[in-house]
Parts: C-alpha cells; structure tokens; sequence
C-alpha cells in the first residue's frame, strides 16, 4: 500500500490549488495502479489549518490538527504540495506550513511541485521559491512541475497541454515511489533520542 499526500495551498472555494492537486493524485493513482499496487491518498488543505498555523508560528505549539497533518505528510511515501501564487511569490499560509514543518520532515521523500496562478508569468515561482523549501526539508523534488494558469482551466488540450504535464508529472512521480523499498523509508523523527548527538559530543571539538 503507498500513501500519497497533497498539500493545497490554495485559499479560493473551491480551489484551482485543490484542483490541480487532486489531479495530480488520480494520475499518480492510475500509474501505480497500473503497477498492480494499492493506493491510498490525501489531501491536506491548509485553509481550515490558518489560525492554527499562526497559533503555533506564536507559541511554537502545533494543535492536534496541525500535528495529525504534519504526521500524515512524514509518513507518506509521495508528497504533492500546490500552492497558488500573489504578487510572484506563494501564498504565505503555504510557506508558513513549510517553515514550522519540521526540519528534515520530508527526508528522503519524492515531492512533485505544482502551483497555480493568473498568468504563466508566475510559473518560475516554483522554481524560485517551492523548490528551495521542499529541498531545505530533505525533501526530494522531483525534476518535472505543474503549473497551472487561469487560461489553462477549460481551454482545450490540444491548447493547454495541462493534462499531458500532469501525466509526465504523475509517472514521474509513481516511479520515484516505487523505487523506494518500503522497509528501507526512514522516517525522520527529530525528538527521537537516539537520532540527537550527545552534548559532551557536541562540545567535544572545542
């Protein structure tokens, strides 16, 4: 069984966020089932989390919410986070997520970058500012983004090309997850004990 966990950025009801990560998943679904293996997915939509992420940017404390939400990304064999896009930056609620996620959270795990916007101008958003958080994370992002604009919701394939930069994005995606056994996933636990260095270590070089 892989899990797969979409992190929506978007603030719209619906949202095109939502909607380009939905996507994503069904496509990323279909190609590893198509590998006869069984699929689980999710989406995280960081709207209804909004005063819960200023809560704990305040007190440093994560509700259970927040925390269930953290867990379920950690614990995911692929992650897809979409966010939508202002001013040629993302949405600060999406980047307040990824900056109190916890450091080293994504260790390891294939991440597929997407986002939405007006205009394709802000398509290098995802390069400028996505791919350096995902990294910071451990995250490992994959080559192939998504970027959906205004213009590409409705209008014919043919003209688009949006659901052929999905497929590319999910069977890239499908494979990363698959190359990773099962048994030899780390997950990242940073109040581990025994993944803290002693101390009298630390000081040891002094």
């Amino acid at each position: 069984m892989y899990r797969i966990v979409a992190i929506s950025g978007g603030t719209g009801e619906p949202s095109n966020s939502t909607k380009l990560a939905e996507r994503i998943l069904v496509a990323t679904s279909t190609e590893l089932g198509g590998l006869g293996a069984q699929v689980e997915t999710e989406v995280i939509a960081l709207r209804p989390l909004a005063h819960d992420l200023v809560d704990m940017a305040l007190t440093g404390i994560a509700s259970d919410a927040l925390q269930a939400a953290f867990d379920s990304i950690r614990t995911a064999h692929g992650v897809v986070v979409v966010s939508s896009v202002y001013n040629a930056s993302p949405f600060g609620l999406f980047q307040l997520f990824l900056q109190l996620f916890p450091d080293g959270g994504l260790d390891g795990i294939p991440v597929t970058l997407g986002a939405t916007g007006g205009t394709a101008r802000h398509s290098l958003v995802v390069e400028s500012h996505i791919r350096p958080l995902v990294s910071y994370l451990k995250g490992l992002a994959l080559p192939t983004t998504v970027f959906a604009a205004t213009d590409d919701w409705g209008a014919p394939e043919s003209v688009t090309g949006l659901n052929a930069r999905v497929h590319r994005a999910a069977t890239e995606l499908a494979r990363f997850v698959t190359s990773v056994p099962d048994e030899t996933r780390n997950v990242f636990d940073d109040l581990d004990p025994e993944g803290v260095t002693p101390f009298d270590q630390l000081l040891g070089g002094l």
